[in-house]
């Protein structure tokens, strides 16, 4: 058929043209489909047929973006895109947790002891030092006051034939901030049993029940006793621990009745002469008394030696 219309052959080409090419169309959609199902994107590295079809890709995002909620969009690498505002969180399992938790735990087991003595050891040294310039400080004083230690009257008569230090003490005491004066008295010392040496034998003498210790509790909770020069017929000519010309003792607890009440760990001593505080040339190591110390502390700034 002519006059302007197709003829009936040229009509049944364009239908099978038309028929051929939506076959095509559906067969390739339905491959990209098959594709994005099984997240075929992530494994490309070239660029798809239809990258170049705006309309395609937009067309395909719209109808899958609500069943991949983690892909915002088709970049033309063939790549799903993560873009911000994923709803994708990355967590961790429960089991990594707790295997996570239980390493922090073991590791803190072994290694807090360590901090924890090191830090109190710290803590000792900073307290013996600051005694140390505290009693200095007090005796200067006491000295400008009264004149040199072997000027004080300290000798005392007692029935008993017990060495008393009150009078010497109540030439020091009044430059110490003190919240608790016990004196020879029982009180201040709040030992249930004799301290013991640094090499763990027990001390012979009970300082807590002893007459001859001056006993007081300092402002920062400290412990402190104070004896006179053993000889109760002399002043400054007492031998003690290797010195000489020793007018009295000055023991500290750093840490009050807190363990572990043990000389050259919380207890350490110092020594008065006519016008300065010393402390004893001794050693110290594990198998000592402990009263060269002190000695140790202010001269190296550590307390080392209790680990050797």
């Amino acid at each position: 058929m002519r006059g302007g219309g197709l003829t009936e052959s040229e009509l049944h080409t364009g239908k099978e043209l038309k028929k051929s090419l939506s076959t095509r169309i559906t067969k390739h959609t339905k491959n990209l489909e098959s594709f994005l199902k099984k997240d075929a994107f992530s494994g490309l590295s070239q660029p798809c047929e239809l990258c170049n079809n705006p309309s395609v890709i937009a067309g395909l995002t719209r109808k899958y973006e609500p069943h991949h909620p983690d892909t915002k969009m088709l970049n033309c690498s063939g790549h799903p895109e993560l873009v911000s505002g994923s709803h994708r969180k990355i967590a961790f399992t429960l089991a990594e947790v707790l295997i996570t938790l239980g390493i922090i735990g073991i590791v803190a087991a072994m290694t807090l002891p360590t901090l924890i003595q090191k830090n109190e050891e710290r803590v000792t040294v900073t307290k013996v030092k600051k005694f140390y310039s505290i009693m200095n400080q007090a005796l200067l004083m006491a000295i400008k006051d009264n004149g040199y230690v072997d000027e004080w009257n300290t000798i005392e008569n007692s029935e008993d034939g017990v060495v008393r230090s009150s009078t010497f003490a109540s030439y020091i005491v009044p430059y110490l901030k003190v919240s608790k004066i016990c004196g020879e008295d029982k009180g201040c010392l709040g030992y249930t049993k004799k301290v013991t040496l640094l090499s763990g034998t027990q001390h012979n003498t009970n300082y807590e029940t002893n007459k001859t210790y001056y006993k007081l509790i300092l402002a920062d909770g400290s412990y402190m006793w104070i004896r006179r020069n053993l000889d109760n017929n002399s002043i400054c000519t007492g031998t003690d621990l290797g010195l000489s010309n020793v007018c009295g003792a000055i023991f500290l607890d750093v840490n009050g009745k807190k363990e572990p009440n043990t000389i050259g760990k919380d207890i350490f001593v110092f020594y008065v002469q006519k016008a300065r505080i010393i402390t004893a040339n001794q050693d110290c190591n594990s198998s000592s008394s402990g009263w060269g110390c002190t000695t140790h502390i202010l001269q190296h700034n550590d307390m080392k030696y209790l680990h050797k």
